[in-house]
């Protein structure tokens, strides 16, 4: 009897916490929405958009998964906007299972179409963004409404980020993180609107609602991608307290500890006598010069996931490393040089803002060797520069900073030569008198 009770007691308890994605749903009877003069004359207009992030912890287990819901409403006014949207993609990304997948057109007459199940496929390994489930939308018009709704279950993963802009104007927009009682943060970028903190189903959650959010233009040399609205945040169990520094010491200790050796490789003293002809008596901007030239023709680099290419010895062997495994050839040149040098850590600017105070993995996307002493940038996987400012792509970008010591900061990737890429041009024109 006892033990009946018990379980009795934990079903009710579960019930009391039902996942939201199973009671959130559609309308069952869709209209048209109206939309303004100025809508009309756009491409496509996203109605409404609505991200659900929920996380949950397992009944018996401490381990988390995450449910994630998607709800699109975009009206297509003519080819550009049908073209834009006729086809969903649904990234495949550490989902462990698809829920659901729902879609729905409905034409300028009110008539509905939904989506045959049977046409949605699988496509594997697209270009570098991996696996997608991807459909058609059956039944669009000019002047129709597509309506996507979908919910995966994924892979626990404590960290996430959504971008909630796009390159169509969107009348509304919400963006909902449902945590309970687990530890949560969460953070927008690029909007004043904040975080309202809501029930739902008697957990805690909070809301971003954002109203008329402009289409992002894209133009040449500005950074539209890393300049969109976006959600980043973190969840992980009520009994860890993981703070930002925490995350950035575990960082610096699992990268730093290995690109700052206590002595160079043996293997690198035939090349340094190379290197250098004997000759000791240079500047510290010369001998990182004369390393970055040697490495640069000597080693190749090679784009793919092989263990052997991060190895030191076999690097040193056979002249080929991946990105990662080029930052450890020249940790041991520059070591045996005796080159004061920090390592770099940061992101693209024109695809992410690198930001201090809340760790993303996804910042952790490029290197960097800096030469403290010199104010100057080695780039280590770009072929085409040689010691000098940091590449276009990251100078102005924020990045961490490792020393020798392992300790670190963060800094702005700034150009230290105002002149670097000024380009002066005199210019002598002589006309004849006729």
């Amino acid at each position: 009897m006892i033990k009946r009770l018990t379980f009795i007691l934990l079903i009710a308890s579960t019930n009391c916490f039902a996942q939201y994605y199973k009671t959130y749903d559609w309308d069952d009877n869709p209209k048209l929405h109206e939309l303004t003069e100025k809508d009309l004359k756009e491409p496509s207009v996203g109605i409404f958009e609505k991200y659900i992030v929920e996380y949950k912890k397992g009944l018996f287990l401490q381990d988390l998964t995450s449910f994630e819901t998607t709800h699109t409403i975009i009206r297509v006014n003519n080819d550009k906007g049908i073209g834009r949207h006729n086809t969903v993609y649904i990234p495949m990304y550490e989902v462990k299972k698809v829920i659901d997948i729902k879609a729905r057109t409905i034409n300028a007459e009110g008539k509905v179409t939904l989506l045959n199940k049977d046409n949605i496929k699988e496509i594997n390994n697209v270009e570098t963004y991996g696996d997608f489930k991807i459909f058609a939308i059956e039944g669009v018009e000019k002047n129709s409404e597509i309506e996507v709704l979908y919910t995966v279950e994924k892979e626990y993963d404590m960290h996430g980020t959504e971008t909630i802009q796009g390159e169509y104007f969107i009348k509304e927009a919400q963006f909902l993180f449902i945590t309970g009682n687990l530890n949560s943060k969460i953070k927008a970028y690029r909007t004043e609107t904040t975080f309202e903190t809501v029930s739902i189903d008697g957990r805690q959650a909070k809301l971003l609602t954002l109203k008329d959010i402009p289409a992002m233009i894209d133009e040449e040399y500005a950074t539209p991608n890393a300049n969109k609205i976006a959600v980043v945040y973190q969840c992980f169990p009520k009994d860890q307290n993981i703070t930002q520094e925490m995350f950035w010491d575990n960082i610096v200790n699992n990268i730093g500890g290995k690109f700052f050796p206590e002595e160079a490789s043996h293997l690198v003293k035939n090349d340094i006598d190379n290197i250098t002809k004997g000759d000791l008596d240079l500047s510290t901007f010369k001998k990182a010069s004369l390393i970055d030239n040697f490495i640069k023709s000597n080693f190749i680099i090679v784009k793919n996931n092989n263990a052997e290419l991060t190895n030191l010895e076999y690097i040193l062997k056979n002249r080929t490393a991946s990105d990662y495994g080029i930052l450890k050839v020249y940790a041991h040149y520059l070591k045996a040089l005796e080159i004061e040098y920090e390592i770099v850590v940061t992101a693209n600017r024109f695809a992410l803002k690198f930001d201090p105070d809340f760790y993303t993995p996804n910042m952790l996307r490029d290197f960097l060797i800096y030469l403290p002493t010199e104010e100057k940038y080695i780039s280590p996987d770009r072929i085409e520069y040689r010691v000098g400012e940091a590449p276009f792509n990251i100078l102005g970008n924020y990045g961490l900073f490792i020393t020798e010591s392992l300790d670190y900061y963060f800094s702005k990737i700034i150009q230290s030569d105002p002149n670097y890429s000024r380009i002066i041009r005199y210019t002598d024109i002589t006309f004849d008198e006729d």
